[in-house]
């Protein structure tokens, strides 16, 4: 379950343990049974909520430093991270049980793939890190 405000202006859903959530006033509070149900009706993940969000205010500091020093911009948007890069872009998520960070980089050509990927349009990459920088 999660849950929007229907106040807001912005299409934002949150989950259930997201301080903003917990402040929506319960008039205005409602919901959808999935983020996927969210996100079809049009509504993004709520930056706070992320997983991604929360490791990034952990080190934004040393991320922003280092895009800053290789000409990389990134920024978070609907639970994923998106960094572009000079030559490419890429896409930083959390997943599995572990919650590590997995490396997406964004196709070139259109591939069939047997598995379709987590992340559309993007392959993954065989890098697994406890951090951004890493």
């Amino acid at each position: 379950m999660v849950f929007y405000s229907t106040k807001s202006n912005e299409k934002v859903f949150h989950l259930p343990h997201c301080k903003i959530a917990r402040r929506i006033r319960k008039e205005y509070k409602k919901q959808f049974a999935t983020p996927e149900e969210a996100r079809l009706a049009g509504y993004r993940m709520c930056n706070c909520c992320s997983l991604v969000g929360m490791r990034l205010r952990k080190e934004q500091n040393a991320v922003n430093h280092f895009c800053q020093e290789n000409g990389i911009s990134c920024w978070l948007e609907d639970g994923q991270l998106h960094v572009h890069t000079p030559r490419s872009k890429w896409r930083i998520i959390i997943n599995g049980k572990a919650n590590k960070l997995f490396l997406y980089h964004k196709n070139t050509y259109q591939k069939y793939e047997k598995i379709p990927s987590i992340v559309s349009g993007y392959h993954s990459q065989a890098t697994r890190t406890k951090t951004i920088i890493g």
